[in-house]
This record gives C-alpha cells, sequence and structure tokens, in this order.
C-alpha cells in the first residue's frame, strides 16, 4: 500500500507500474491538463447559458 501513496494514488500506481518514469508523469501531466481544460469549458457554457437565459426572462429572479 505504501508504493500506491508514492505514485500519486491508484492511477499513479498504474501508470509508474506501466510506463517508464517520464512517460507515465507526462501523461499524467496531459490528463491533468485536459480534466481542467474540460473543466473550466463547463463553466464557460454555464454562465453564457445563464445569462441568455436570464436576458430572455427565463431565470427567475
Amino acid at each position: 500500500m505504501n508504493a500506491v501513496n508514492e505514485a500519486g494514488g491508484f492511477v499513479g500506481a498504474i501508470f509508474t507500474s506501466a510506463l517508464p518514469g517520464n512517460l507515465a508523469t507526462a501523461i499524467f501531466a496531459i490528463s491533468t491538463i485536459g480534466q481542467f481544460f474540460c473543466g473550466m469549458s463547463c463553466v464557460t457554457s454555464m454562465s453564457r447559458m445563464t445569462y441568455a437565459f436570464s436576458r430572455d426572462g427565463a431565470v427567475p429572479g
């Protein structure tokens, strides 16, 4: 269980056991950056949709 904690959790342990060190770090970084941008696109689309609904009178208040 100690190796799992040092590798950054279960996903980190899988990456580091299946891939060489630098490649595992690169894939983990690309995945993290992709998740960040997907989250930001969700926030952006929701703010635009809320603005459009409130502009058209569909959102109460």
